[in-house]
């Protein structure tokens, strides 16, 4: 379970920084859903809150530095229906 977290976690980091994205405006309307189902029952540490508000703090400082914005939405990774991740894409996904 940490594994995956730490996965999860980790992965979201490394597509903040390499993104390319300076960015303080987000498109949840855009927003896309990855559900993965596993036959064990996870606790929610609340990990997908954690990485969707890091993501956004980091957008806000590079737009408060360079005052450029680009639309970005993110992908919510889900373990048997809960969220563990959220995910901003980097911008040559999209």
């Amino acid at each position: 379970m940490r594994r995956i977290v730490l996965l999860a976690s980790l992965l979201s980091m490394i597509l903040v920084l390499f993104s390319g994205v300076a960015s303080a405006q987000y498109n949840s309307q855009d927003d896309q859903t990855i559900n993965v189902n596993v036959p064990i029952n996870l606790p929610n540490l609340n990990t997908a809150m954690f990485t969707f508000n890091t993501q956004e703090s980091i957008h806000q400082s590079v737009f408060k530095l360079t005052d450029t914005s680009v639309n970005h939405f993110y992908i919510w990774i889900n373990v048997n229906n809960q969220p563990v991740a959220a995910v901003d894409p980097a911008k040559v996904m999209y």
